[in-house]
């Protein structure tokens, strides 16, 4: 009996595949197998000293991933690249189906996972550019009467996809989307997409087992100005209007803290003493191609007024415990500039 199979990378398209096929409704098409291939892929998107180190590390992040899920791993290597070096991103697709080829008589379906939605679609420029934008039907055209690759993933993007695998824990504790590291980096655009995502759809701490979620939330600001850039070079990607509602719920999710605390009431002036905000100048960053992380003190949400406060307070407080200000002394301030303003206690 021929099997039903995917590939198992841990990526977003690949946990999608799996996850959505593994206890299909349709028993015909469950999944039976599960495979991981080299044909070129980790050679050309890891940098060549690092092939063999991530090689290794990406088929045993497979393999442990494959034993959880309780189904058999194919493991497959090529030294096709080698021999007829490619470019990765022009002809992946095609690289992939030679290993789907070559066990064809294992397979009835085969589910490939597709990065690009049917949004994107198009035939034009096919020479020029990624065969992403035509896989479905470039997919059909590799199928047979006796087995049939089917493109999976294309009816939503990669923000869908990480929706739908976000509440599912296998894909919490092993994705791995990283194109620098065998762990993911956090800052390559593959791991800031997805982080990006996750923030948006509320669904951070999901994912601490396989990110590093507190580095990503201390430079929050960063990665929105990736995301600011990543729309303003495609704006008429289809997607961009779903990027602007994602940046959106980002800022939102990273001032919710702050709103909690709007509508307390407070007790003493001096607990917002000196607490003056400060805002992240994103826009002055990307007019000036700054690299730096520019903050600015709004001052003027001092209640004394001043930016001397923290030094008026710190005095008063000190000598009032020390017995020498009492209620009824005078308090003589000689400098005259900001200082003396902030100087009566609250």
């Amino acid at each position: 009996m021929w099997e039903v199979a995917t590939g198992i990378s841990c990526g977003v398209d690949s946990f999608y595949n799996v996850l959505k096929h593994l206890d299909s409704e349709y028993s015909s098409r469950r999944l039976t197998h599960v495979c991981i291939y080299n044909n070129g892929s980790i050679n050309n998107c890891y940098g060549k000293e690092n092939i063999p180190f991530i090689n290794q590390k990406v088929f045993e992040h497979a393999e442990v991933v494959a034993k959880e899920l309780n189904l058999p791993l194919l493991k497959l290597e090529s030294n096709f690249q080698d021999v007829v070096p490619q470019n990765h991103l022009r002809t992946h697709t095609y690289m992939d189906a030679l290993p789907i080829y070559a066990l064809q008589k294992l397979w009835r379906v085969y589910y490939y996972g597709s990065s690009n939605s049917y949004a994107g679609f198009s035939l034009k420029n096919n020479l020029s550019v990624a065969p992403g934008r035509f896989e479905p039907f470039l997919l059909d055209c590799f199928s047979t009467s006796k087995f049939k690759i089917i493109s999976s993933g294309s009816e939503g993007d990669r923000n869908d996809k990480i929706e739908f695998i976000s509440d599912k824990l296998i894909a919490q504790k092993y994705l791995h989307v990283c194109l620098k590291k065998d762990t993911n980096c956090g800052w390559c655009s593959k791991c800031l997409r997805t982080l990006l995502a996750l923030d948006a759809a509320g669904k951070l701490d999901n994912f601490r087992e396989s990110f590093n979620v507190d580095g990503y939330i201390k430079n929050r600001g960063k990665a929105l100005v990736y995301l600011y850039n990543e729309i303003k070079k495609n704006p008429e990607s289809p997607f961009s209007p779903r990027r602007i509602k994602f940046c959106t719920n980002v800022i939102k999710n990273s001032s919710t803290s702050r709103r909690a605390n709007r509508n307390k009431f407070l007790a003493s002036i001096t607990v917002v003493s000196y607490k003056f905000p400060l805002l992240y100048r994103v826009t002055l960053e990307l007019n000036n191609n700054l690299f730096a992380q520019i903050l600015a003190k709004l001052e003027y949400f001092n209640p004394a007024d001043s930016i001397k406060d923290r030094i008026a307070w710190a005095m008063i407080d000190r000598t009032e415990h020390e017995g020498k200000l009492k209620s009824d002394f005078v308090v003589i301030e000689p400098t005259g500039n900001e200082l003396p303003s902030p100087c009566p206690k609250p």
